[in-house]
């Protein structure tokens, strides 16, 4: 299990699990010019599809502004230890890896797209926030995860800490699981638009 303890801001009411070289070249094959992707996505839902479709990225929207951690598993099912509640869902997702690299980030890192700032770095910071007990820790509207190159079929599992006070909740509280199976070709896959957190919060 892959595990950097980056917690990704959810600045954007949403994270996104991109794989940027591929979803560069599409910005080029569409010749895009903004950087803000999600506003132009929502003004061109055809290429918005085509992203999905392509393996660019795949979006977890409408979930609460807190920090998530995020963990990664390959060809493997095995979940993190029982202090989680798990979140499943039943939509399947696609990625196809490239560079060797799978970046999470948050709606407001995406509505702000800069390729060439994730080219060189394994984060992007993007605050320092205090704890209830003083202590300072780092949020990143970013992060880098080593992954190898090929096609994956993706679940992403919510999970909800049972041991955590409810005024920490924000900071340490939430996370997502991504499973990750390598195929040879391209999954029939959901639309990651409609996928609904809301029970993670309940």
């Amino acid at each position: 299990m892959i595990h950097l303890d980056k917690p990704i801001s959810s600045n954007g009411y949403g994270i996104a699990v991109v794989s940027a070289e591929t979803f560069q070249e599409l910005c080029k094959e569409h010749r895009i010019r903004s950087k803000k992707m999600l506003t132009y996505f929502d003004k061109n839902h055809n290429v918005f599809y085509d992203f999905i479709k392509k393996g660019a990225f795949v979006p977890i929207p409408r979930i609460r502004a807190y920090y998530y951690q995020i963990f990664i598993t390959i060809n493997d099912n095995r979940t993190t230890n029982e202090e989680w509640d798990f979140i499943p869902t039943e939509e399947t997702f696609f990625l196809e890896v490239k560079d060797e690299a799978l970046w999470v980030c948050s709606f407001e890192q995406m509505d702000n797209w800069k390729y060439k700032d994730l080219e060189n770095c394994t984060n992007i910071e993007t605050y320092y926030y205090l704890s209830y007990e003083g202590e300072r820790y780092t949020a990143y509207s970013a992060a880098k995860y080593t992954i190898p190159n090929g096609k994956y079929k993706i679940k992403i599992i919510g999970l909800r800490n049972k041991k955590v006070e409810k005024e920490e909740k924000f900071r340490k509280g939430y996370a997502f699981l991504i499973q990750m199976e390598k195929v040879d070709s391209i999954v029939n896959i959901s639309d990651s638009s409609q996928l609904d957190f809301s029970k993670l919060f309940e």
